[in-house]
């Protein structure tokens, strides 16, 4: 709430705030062979992505104060893409630092190399959530 109250405070009279941010659901993975996809698991994160809940009740509570209104929202898919299930948890390793991939997970993109042939690339797919809130000014 601080910083949607320091923005609300810095912005001009008729200034936007953008917000983005994921929904907050476990992103699935997903393995591509022989132009057919196959799910092969979730990824979870040591907080049970705690931060987009709390991002959502925060601006929620700022346009119920009349800070902001939303003009606009949408959603869409955020894809990470690698070469290999490999390749992929190792970038999500390295750079989501509360990221969790159950054993299970890795097992599973073997398991369908192994019945369909192998997987020429995975994904991971985030929805996420963009709105546009416009400034609301005290007169």
């Amino acid at each position: 709430m601080h910083a949607l109250e320091i923005i609300h405070t810095l912005l001009a009279r008729d200034g936007c705030l953008i917000d983005l941010h994921p929904d907050g659901q476990p992103p699935p993975f997903v393995a591509w062979i022989g132009g057919q996809s196959y799910l092969f698991g979730r990824l979870q994160e040591s907080d049970d992505f705690i931060e987009y809940a709390q991002a959502d009740a925060a601006l929620a509570e700022a346009i119920r104060r009349g800070w902001f209104e939303v003009e606009r929202q949408a959603s869409f898919s955020f894809i990470t893409h690698g070469d290999s299930a490999a390749e992929l948890f190792a970038f999500l390793n390295e750079n989501w630092t509360d990221a969790v991939i159950a054993d299970e997970v890795g097992e599973r993109a073997q398991e369908l190399s192994l019945l369909y042939g192998p997987i020429s690339s995975v994904q991971m797919s985030e929805q996420t959530r963009i709105a546009r809130l416009r400034k609301i000014s005290r007169v």
